[in-house]
């Protein structure tokens, strides 16, 4: 009986001590290595530049050239955890590439820009179905020191590579 309490109040001390941190997401991983390219993004800029008023940005893949007059946004995440979003203008020209570190915790990105310059890291919701991966998350955007941007982005991925 002794053995069975003893060995009970063990097996709960080690649940106990296991973290509850969200783990690397290795399924996850696996799945986003190769090339996304952007098909929709929508930018919520609350408080745009520090004034009462709002302004949101939202493309696809009918308007994306219009609108932002340079190609969807290319993504390239690697099996080491590194990554690159080209950015082209309409002659196929890279016009900004950065480039950092990603992992998959649980089931959020984390991705942190290290080129051009180091950057915080960028937490983003991530649903992945199948070819297609939407990212959500609240960032900086427009640099006025609030986190209170809204962030969504819905990517193909490239399967000709």
């Amino acid at each position: 009986m002794k053995n069975r309490i003893g060995l009970v109040l063990l097996m709960a001390f080690l649940y106990s001590c296991q973290s509850n941190e969200p783990q690397i997401n290795q399924k996850l991983s696996n799945q986003l290595i190769g090339e996304w390219r952007s098909v929709t993004m929508k930018l919520q800029l609350k408080t745009y530049k520090n004034s009462p008023s709002e302004k949101i940005v939202e493309v696809n893949e009918n308007n994306w050239a219009q609108k932002l007059n340079m190609q969807p946004i290319r993504t390239f995440y690697r099996v080491d955890g590194t990554y690159n979003s080209l950015h082209l203008n309409l002659r196929d020209s890279a016009v900004l590439n950065p480039s950092g570190r990603w992992t998959v915790i649980g089931d959020t990105l984390h991705m942190m820009d290290t080129f051009p310059q180091r950057a915080p890291v960028f937490k983003y919701k991530l649903v992945l179905k199948g070819n297609e991966l939407e990212l959500f998350g609240n960032d900086d955007l427009d640099n006025d020191g609030q986190a209170d941007d809204v962030y969504y982005s819905k990517q193909r991925k490239n399967l000709n590579r």
